[in-house]
């Protein structure tokens, strides 16, 4: 509708992001780690109960970045994301399912920083090798024959680990 406003989440995290699972734990499991909290049904639940129109889970998709990942974003939790969002859409509330392409650490030189890519069907790491930014700008081009929306995540970020993105190159 035009003029209509629709509230929703662009960037969030369930328990396949080993950081986020690890906040989860200590806030609400008495500082243990589990993974069976805080699915992205829950959350999709959660959104749709608080009135949100649309929710996209943006789990972190970098399987080596700490121990918190019990066995690393897997393809496994890729379709079970797209399985939950699926189930926990109604006719108002849509689910989705994106990643976090997020580089904390640069062996590449190829930039720190953390981009949602939104609605694409598969998912890359962005600690494989030779995965820099300019590598998943390369990927995405031929996926312009479907709906994929990227996004720059909190790009004013402080510190020795800021989040240059390689100068947006």
């Amino acid at each position: 509708k035009p003029g209509a406003f629709f509230l929703g989440c662009l960037h969030s995290h369930s328990v396949y992001s080993g950081d986020h699972a690890k906040t989860v734990a200590a806030k609400f499991n008495q500082g243990t780690a589990n993974y069976q909290m805080h699915t992205p049904a829950e959350v999709f639940q959660k959104a749709a109960s608080n009135f949100h129109d649309f929710y996209f889970m943006t789990d972190h998709s970098s399987p080596e970045q700490n121990e918190f990942y019990q066995n690393g974003f897997t393809d496994e939790h890729w379709a079970a994301t797209k399985q939950q969002a699926e189930a926990a859409t109604t006719a108002s509330f849509l689910a989705m399912r994106g990643y976090e392409f997020s580089r904390n650490n640069d062996p590449d030189k190829g930039g720190l920083g953390h981009m949602n890519v939104l609605y694409s069907a598969a998912w890359n790491s962005a600690y494989a090798p030779g995965h820099t930014f300019a590598w998943l700008y390369n990927w995405m081009v031929p996926q312009a024959k479907s709906l994929v929306v990227a996004q720059f995540n909190h790009p004013a970020m402080q510190g020795a680990r800021g989040k240059n993105f390689n100068n947006y190159a």
